[in-house]
């Protein structure tokens, strides 16, 4: 028994490995070499660990549901499209989409979930781990590539819209291929995966938004799930179950209104502070909550965000003159000595600064520095 465990994460830590290194290769074959390794990877793994698959009684019954769930995911994710609009999807369906995408990506996601299977039939917990470094990394294959990440802009989506939102997905396939075996976890995959290359258009969801549903979506699965086929012998209190609710939906609200501020596509938006010229009154790290310009009516000695150069500028309006009708802003900031150079037009402005919360915008400021 042993000495299975240890060959399961020799097998996994060499899985990791290769798949990490694959992510480095800028080809646009690149899903169709990670699918032959997977491919390989599974018949190699299957003939060594002599692991019998997974099976539920609730498999087809887990298998429909999540079906269904994936339908209304898609539905709902398209009924978006009706706020934000739609736009053509990336990558149009052709032959040389199906051959270099459609077809590799429905076999890393097959065959990917049937090897999840075999791996966890271990049912450890550093075997759980390195399974799902494994599915993160083949993920990242079908959702980034080594080329977004050698900019700020790319990390930063590579990071929110792939890695975190792979992570919640593969603790849920995980849990649903532990209790149900693979099948139901391809099925809500495949319509999860490949909808945007088989549909024309995609509503123009900002990435953020799209981050927050795919993190989220496996938890709601999740909870169904429990709710339906758990088998627990013990009870929780009433008083906790509210109390757990509460809290979940606390840190959704937080979650919501966060994605909100920071996607800048609502009301009120969030913009970090990265130079000095405010220092004093708003500091480099600090972040600003500012309210959309739609026409308000601006006073002197408001603070403003403007597009100068396509850079956001915060800084305090000082004068306002008006020619022909038109409105000119003239600007400074409270840390420099000299006023902004021109005025500001109103098709140039951003938005109000409403207020500022200190210092949360540090980790964004080094991120970029980086690149």
């Amino acid at each position: 028994m042993e000495k299975d465990k240890i060959k399961v994460y020799i097998l996994e830590f060499i899985i990791c490995i290769i798949f990490f290194f694959t992510l480095f290769v800028s080809s646009t074959y690149l899903r169709t070499i990670t699918a032959v390794l997977l491919v390989v990877s599974f018949f190699v793994i299957k003939k060594l660990l002599h692991k019998r698959n997974i099976v539920s009684v609730y498999n087809k019954q887990a298998t429909m549901l999540l079906m269904l769930l994936g339908i209304v995911f898609l539905l709902i994710f398209y009924a978006l499209g009706i706020y934000f609009g739609y736009t053509n999807s990336v990558v149009k369906l052709s032959l040389s989409s199906l051959i270099k995408i459609i077809i590799p990506t429905t076999v890393i996601v097959i065959v990917s979930e049937m090897l999840r299977s075999i791996l966890l039939a271990e049912k450890s917990l550093l075997s759980k781990i390195l399974t799902t470094i494994c599915m993160v990394l083949m993920d990242l294959t079908i959702y980034t590539s080594i080329n977004q990440l050698k900019t700020f802009d790319g990390l930063v989506n590579a990071i929110s819209f792939s890695l975190v939102a792979s992570i919640s997905g593969n603790l849920l396939w995980n849990y649903s291929s532990i209790r149900f075996g693979y099948k139901p976890a391809i099925v809500f995959r495949l319509i999860m995966t490949l909808y945007e290359y088989i549909i024309p258009v995609t509503p123009n969801v900002f990435t953020y938004f799209r981050s927050f549903l795919r993190m989220i979506y496996p938890y709601i699965i999740y909870l169904i799930l429990e709710m339906l086929y758990s088998k627990n012998n013990f009870t929780v209190a009433v008083q906790d179950k509210k109390k757990n609710n509460i809290i979940t939906g606390i840190l959704l609200a937080i979650m919501v209104l966060f994605i909100m501020l920071i996607s800048c596509e609502f009301k009120y938006g969030l913009i970090v502070i990265a130079t000095g010229s405010m220092k004093g009154t708003i500091d480099v790290g600090d972040a600003v909550v500012y309210e959309s310009y739609e026409g308000q009516n601006i006073k002197e000695q408001q603070v403003i965000i403007f597009e100068k150069d396509n850079v956001n500028v915060v800084h305090r309006v000082i004068d306002i003159k008006q020619v022909n009708g038109v409105n000119r802003y003239y600007t400074k900031g409270d840390a420099n000595k000299l006023s902004d150079s021109g005025f500001v037009t109103p098709e140039k402005i951003v938005g109000i600064v409403k207020f500022k919360v200190k210092y949360i915008g540090y980790p964004t400021i080094m991120l970029r520095e980086m690149f």
